[in-house]
């Protein structure tokens, strides 16, 4: 009926000439989806994040999604190849000691903030520092490397002013060992009229007034309102009355408290 010399009963496209047939796929063009594509032809899908683009059976341009480290974030998209970019910005270990808050970064490295005497933790240890005239000899070393940050020093002969003995540095960490701040006083000196102890702001951590020596106790053990007090350097003013009530003596200065 066509007149394209195919019998009606054969014709595949009826009404059009099954002769013609450009793509050469068995369809002739009058009734070829593909237009004039064959399956497995190349093509371009337009993603980026895909690749050997081809036409597939149902005359689709389709590609495949390269993802070569299974990041779930394609290799044209990838940060950083063989690395999940999900994982930047989350915490890691870099293994270091000396640094904290160790995270990735843009670049997907494991990366942290360097600590330094100032910002990381302190520890005390008993040395020699070669002075028979100083006690309580302490090293203060940067705790996650040995780092000196304090030599070797202890109380010094000149630490003594009147008659009682002040220390420069205590360490309240549980050891028994320097963990408070106390004075020892001669028989000489009979009352504390006044011992106050300041923050770097000027705030009080510790005060006594108008007591005697020998309820004096163990003096301040490192703590404010029951917390621990950072440690850092603190100030202290410190007043007292002599056995027979001839001399009062006023003393000021700092004392650093490590952890």
């Amino acid at each position: 009926s066509d007149g394209d010399g195919v019998c009606d009963a054969d014709d595949l496209c009826e009404g059009f000439d099954d002769g013609m047939d450009e793509d050469s796929d068995g369809l002739p063009d009058g009734c070829d989806d593909c237009d004039n594509r064959t399956s497995g032809d190349p093509c371009d899908d337009g993603d980026i994040c895909t690749i050997n683009d081809a036409i597939n059976e149902n005359c689709e341009c389709i590609g495949t999604f390269e993802d070569a480290d299974g990041d779930g974030v394609c290799d044209a998209d990838d940060i950083c190849s063989g690395f999940d970019d999900e994982l930047i910005g989350q915490p890691c270990d870099d293994g270091d000691p000396c640094t904290t808050n160790d995270t990735y970064d843009g670049m997907c490295n494991c990366i942290g903030s360097t600590v330094n005497c100032e910002t990381g933790n302190l520890i005390a240890q008993v040395c020699d520092d070669n002075d028979p005239n100083t006690i309580n000899d302490q090293i203060i070393l940067l705790e996650c490397n040995g780092e000196v940050c304090i030599p070797c020093s202890g109380i010094p002969d000149n630490s003594r002013i009147g008659a009682y003995y002040l220390p420069n540095i205590f360490s309240p960490n549980g050891d028994n060992m320097n963990d408070n701040f106390s004075i020892d006083f001669e028989p000489s000196i009979s009352t504390i009229d006044l011992l106050e102890i300041y923050d770097r702001w000027g705030s009080i951590v510790y005060s006594v007034k108008n007591i005697s020596v020998d309820d004096y106790g163990m003096g301040w053990d490192g703590t404010i309102s029951g917390q621990n007090a950072p440690a850092g350097v603190y100030l202290f003013i410190l007043q007292v009355s002599s056995t027979d009530g001839s001399n009062t003596m006023t003393e000021t200065g700092d004392v650093t408290l490590i952890r």
